[in-house]
């Protein structure tokens, strides 16, 4: 079996979210297991930054069984300037 990979693209803010979420949401409702790709973000606001962090937290909620492919070290930064912790979209950053 493989696993499906959800590409978060290139930026998730206020403005692209809708899209992102519908793609995500059968996901978060099935267990099967699913790989979330960020390594191409490059930008994420306030919004953004909030959906990952509640992604993150209903994929552990749920024990859902996903890997993250992590982002680039911009993206953690900026996160954690938003005090937004998320180990595996970190990765080895």
């Amino acid at each position: 079996m493989t696993d499906t990979t959800l590409d978060l693209g290139a930026a998730i803010t206020i403005r692209n979210i809708q899209p992102i979420y519908s793609q995500l949401a059968s996901h978060l409702q099935q267990t099967t297991p699913f790989i979330i790709d960020a390594s191409k973000l490059t930008k994420v606001d306030t919004a953004g930054a909030q959906f990952l962090f509640l992604l993150h937290q209903t994929c552990i909620k749920r024990s859902l069984n996903v890997t993250w492919l992590p982002a680039d070290k911009e993206i953690c930064k900026q996160l954690a300037l938003l005090a937004i912790t998320i180990p595996p979209l970190i990765g080895s950053v």
